[in-house]
């Protein structure tokens, strides 16, 4: 009797069980939440380049000669030494170029501004992209999280403002939609592809034959179909790009001449090659991290010969073993197809409860806005120590004078000089942004130069054939010593100038207008009208 009267008194006094949310209610949730994290994840995704550019960041490459070309109004002609083969009015960019333009005029920027805006749309713009394109808006923030522990290089590529971002978001963008489950119709593909291949080759045509990579993948895959298709609309888009453009020289000819000339064999000129022509390291810590999803995989039952036919790893795979040739491949395709496979891999994610679902975003956005925004070992400011900040008066009197030529092997001095003089200098430069657009004779000069890791010796070509209004850059320690050259510090640099001739000596005869004097007795008898 007393157990009994125990029972019902512990059944009074608990509250009853909450009933269960309606369906109705919990899918209203489940789109409210989906929705506020794709607006709270694309607010913070912008705010980010913001802070980057609050440390005083500047990129140290092609942004800076991509923003001065957009305020400079002459051809690469007349700011570089070109190869004589080249198109004087080529072009590497045009698109991007003028869409740099076009941000100029409507919002009055100036080369300081239109880096930041180029940073700003590679980093946020590829983030963005794959929010959208993927449909799993925590999955995608969360994969962010994870790539910047195994790969943080990856941000650091996307942060130089550089318009290969571009190709790099139309292959997340494509990846994700070949790998969605619904059944695909090459109707309902081939417009989507064939825009998207045409923003790529538009604003970045120099590398259209790279899209070669997913095309394999596709095969491989056996969505041969597919590949085909693709194949199909790279063309088509290169087409439309110079129509649109009114350029094909630099769509079909140029990216074939800069690669046959911009690629070296020799091993020791391949160190001073740019990074994309370079090997790779392998990513040790993404290998690792898939070699564990695909062995936890097999260990709950699961296949791993599925993932043998999907684009995204394949990509990823043939990505990474290129990239042990050239970076290039590692960079631009395996690494963004790797994002785009482990953002598949944690699609559950957008399937768990609001409460840990809010968890989990605040700390994937939490970690991608502190983890990129913070200046590490002064990787955002280092550029303040740098020519790119100093006064213009400061060296502006120790370049070239007017018509002359700078001639440098390093390109850190085109890019910082071009960035900082954009119209108010009138010389040229021998090096500029790609090696391969010089003119052969000095092309082989700087391939002795970097084989011997910066001889004066091996400059001599250089300065036999420089004036007075020339000068010359020179990576040393010591101050280099040239007969009939004067040569004073220039930031990291050595900077010389050819001496004007002696004047004639009083009472010397005259030599004869277009010849020299090869007496061997010549010094000898300069003294004696001296001393008479």
């Amino acid at each position: 009797m007393f157990q009994n009267h125990r029972r019902m008194s512990a059944k009074n006094n608990n509250p009853p069980n909450p009933a269960p949310a309606a369906p109705g209610r919990r899918d209203s949730l489940d789109k409210l939440a989906h929705w506020l994290l794709v607006f709270l994840g694309a607010a913070v995704l912008l705010m980010i380049p913001f802070k980057v550019a609050g440390t005083g960041y500047l990129p140290g490459d092609d942004a800076l000669r991509h923003a001065a070309f957009a305020v400079d109004n002459r051809a690469w002609s007349e700011v570089l030494v070109l190869n004589p083969a080249l198109d004087p009015a080529m072009d590497s960019h045009p698109g991007w170029h003028a869409m740099l333009r076009l941000a100029r005029k409507a919002f009055y920027l100036n080369q300081d501004g239109l880096v930041m805006l180029s940073f700003t749309l590679t980093l946020a713009g590829f983030m963005l992209a794959g929010l959208a394109a993927s449909r799993a808006p925590l999955a995608w923030i969360v994969t962010g999280a994870i790539m910047l522990v195994i790969e943080p290089g990856l941000y650091s590529r996307l942060l130089l403002g550089r318009p290969f971002a571009v190709s790099m978001t139309v292959l997340v963008v494509l990846l994700f939609l070949w790998s969605r489950p619904e059944k695909r119709t090459l109707r309902k593909d081939a417009p989507l592809t064939f825009l998207l291949l045409t923003v790529s080759v538009v604003m970045h045509p120099t590398v259209w034959y790279l899209w070669s990579v997913p095309i394999l993948a596709l095969w491989l895959a056996g969505r041969r179909r597919q590949a085909l298709l693709t194949a199909a609309c790279v063309p088509c888009a290169m087409l439309a790009a110079a129509l649109l453009l009114r350029d094909w020289y630099d769509i079909f000819v140029f990216p074939l001449f800069l690669i046959t000339n911009s690629v070296d064999a020799s091993p020791i000129v391949a160190t001073n090659l740019v990074t994309e022509f370079q090997p790779a390291v392998s990513p040790v810590f993404s290998i690792a991290l898939v070699a564990a999803i695909l062995a936890v995989r097999k260990l709950r039952g699961g296949s791993l010969s599925g993932e043998l036919r999907q684009a995204d790893f394949l990509t990823a795979i043939i990505g990474w073993l290129l990239g042990l040739a050239y970076g290039r491949f590692l960079f631009d395709w395996g690494l963004p197809a790797l994002m785009v496979w482990l953002c598949r891999q944690l699609a559950f994610v957008d399937r768990l409860a609001l409460r840990e679902k809010g968890i989990a975003g605040a700390v994937g956005l939490a970690a991608l806005y502190l983890g990129l925004g913070a200046d590490l070992g002064g990787r955002y400011s280092q550029n303040l120590k740098t020519v790119l900040t100093r006064p213009v008066g400061e060296f502006q009197d120790a370049l070239p004078d007017p018509g002359g030529i700078l001639y440098s092997s390093d390109m850190t001095a085109f890019y910082s000089l071009y960035y900082r003089l954009p119209r108010d200098h009138n010389f040229r430069y021998i090096l500029g942004y790609e090696s391969g657009m010089m003119p052969v004779e000095d092309l082989r000069t700087l391939r002795a130069i970097q084989t011997t890791n910066g001889a004066l010796a091996e400059h001599e070509p250089w300065f036999a054939k420089m004036s007075p209004a020339d000068r010359i850059l020179i990576t040393a320690l010591n101050k280099p010593e040239k007969e009939g050259f004067e040569f004073a510090r220039f930031f990291n640099y050595w900077i010389g100038r050819k001496l004007p001739p002696p004047p004639a000596a009083p009472g010397a005869p005259a030599a004869p207008p277009g010849r020299r004097d090869k007496s061997r007795h010549r010094k000898r008898r300069e003294l004696a009208a001296l001393h008479n």
